[in-house]
């Protein structure tokens, strides 16, 4: 049996529209600049853009008076946000521990807005259309297994993938790496014994939320709802058939004081552990494998060393990065680099003739 593994960071998404890490608090800044910022919320969206104005120009007192290009990575702020608030520390006489904690709460919820930007249109001949026709081509090879192991938030490729299917059998044919509730019908679908496709998203989906009481997340297969977890209001849509209210986003956010608690998310990354270390091709797409991201250093050792011989490894990046290049080499002497980016490798390794087999008649209505 062959399995491949295709591990997805944040250069993966760029080609579908999705900012990178360096983009996310430019995007932030233009947007509280411009006021359209929580605008699709139905609370104090005006109030909220105030007070996280506040609280970032506490943090950050230079922050108008520079570009973007010289604006800090989303992570730094988060990690001295995240270190603050674990070691019971104030950063200013004018924020209080409550308040820090509402800051990182609307810095959240700004990321997450960010990214859940209306998505781009884009041709049949190019991202996200080829990947997921891709993928569907793999998982139709006779003894062969396809999954996704990601740490990006935004559901672009999901989207494609799940119109492939049939409403009805998402829950039978996709591992999400535990069980998860129906979002209509409140029903927990346990984990297929055989699924045809595995997506596991390490560090949460736009498309998740969880309950606080029953530990349950709902998978929505029609869209994003993570902005509910934000809600002030109770209703509906963020309470959960256990009654429970309210719901909340399943996000880890990009910071290096990360504490990942959620059982959800602990069974997540074991099965995607498991799957690594039992996949017999690694293709690695968009992904640096920085210093600081010692936990998924940490997934990848586990399960290459775990193991009585090391997978083919296959580095997929955009342009040449000879730092980069170096940290691979390091880790997997043997790795295949590529330097051509997603879409060169989608130019290799796509054809049209499997696009053919996802033609409309195939494709079921998923709403």
């Amino acid at each position: 049996m062959k399995a491949i593994a295709v591990f997805m960071g944040a250069g993966a998404s760029k080609p579908f529209g999705c900012p990178l890490t360096n983009e996310l608090l430019p995007l932030v800044k233009n947007k509280l600049a411009s006021g359209d910022l929580f605008c699709r919320a139905v609370d104090k969206f005006q109030a909220h853009r105030e007070e996280l104005s506040r609280c970032i120009n506490v943090l950050l007192p230079g922050l108008n008076s520079v570009g973007s290009e010289d604006l800090p990575l989303i992570t730094d702020v988060l990690s001295l946000v995240d270190h603050s608030l674990h070691s019971s520390n104030s950063l200013s006489p004018s924020m209080s521990m409550k308040e820090l904690m509402r800051f990182r709460i609307l810095l959240e919820r700004a990321i997450l807005e960010v990214l859940d930007m209306p998505l781009l249109k884009h041709d049949f001949q190019h991202s996200p259309y080829r990947l997921s026709d891709w993928l569907i081509g793999q998982t139709k090879i006779e003894g062969q297994e396809v999954g996704i192991v990601s740490t990006n938030y935004d559901i672009e490729l999901e989207t494609q993938l799940f119109s492939r299917y049939r409403n009805d059998l998402i829950s039978t044919e996709i591992d999400f790496g535990f069980s998860w509730r129906d979002i209509r019908t409140g029903v927990v679908y346990k984990r297929p014994a055989n699924p045809s496709l595995r997506i596991y998203k390490l560090h949460g989906s736009l498309n998740w939320l969880r309950c606080d009481l029953c530990n349950h997340v709902y998978v929505n297969t029609r869209g994003s709802i993570a902005e509910l977890g934000f809600a002030e209001e109770i209703h509906g849509g963020n309470t959960c058939h256990c009654g429970y209210a309210p719901l909340q986003s399943v996000i880890i956010a990009p910071s290096i004081v990360r504490d990942i608690r959620d059982v959800n998310l602990l069974e997540c990354w074991k099965n995607a552990i498991e799957f690594l270390r039992t996949a017999t091709e690694w293709i690695i797409i968009g992904y640096s494998f920085p210093p600081e991201d010692i936990a998924i250093r940490s997934l990848f050792l586990r399960a290459y060393n775990g193991r009585e011989t090391p997978p083919a490894v296959r580095v997929i990046q955009k342009g040449k990065d000879k730092a980069v290049l170096a940290r691979y080499r390091l880790f997997f002497p043997d790795c295949i680099y590529e330097t051509e980016g997603l879409e060169g490798f989608l130019s290799n390794e796509y054809s049209p003739a499997e696009a053919c087999d996802s033609t409309e008649s195939d494709k079921a209505e998923i709403f």
